[in-house]
């Protein structure tokens, strides 16, 4: 079963429940569900290939907020964006050259 096949067969409590899970395992530490959020999107991108996976990134040393964490491209809302779409499609474009 490809990674697409076993998504489309989740419920969306499902997937949350797989989300938190990746993210205990990647050691992220604040749950972004319990925080009083800012306006932020991310992309979970699928890379099509015979064993589907998923494209994540490193963010650099030399940051002062995440530096050197493994993260998924997108990040907080600009003033331009218009909606979360436009801020994620925004950041993945600023960070990895698509969107």
């Amino acid at each position: 079963m490809t990674l697409i096949e076993l998504l489309n067969r989740q419920t969306p409590e499902e997937i949350y429940t797989l989300l938190r899970t990746l993210a205990k395992d990647l050691e992220i530490q604040v749950d972004p569900f319990t925080t009083d959020p800012t306006p932020a999107a991310v992309l979970i991108p699928l890379v099509a290939r015979p064993e589907p996976s998923i494209l994540l990134t490193k963010r650099t040393d030399h940051l002062s907020h995440h530096a050197g964490q493994i993260s998924f491209p997108g990040g907080r809302m600009d003033p331009s964006d218009t909606d979360l779409e436009s801020c994620v499609l925004r950041e993945t474009h600023e960070e990895i050259g698509i969107g």
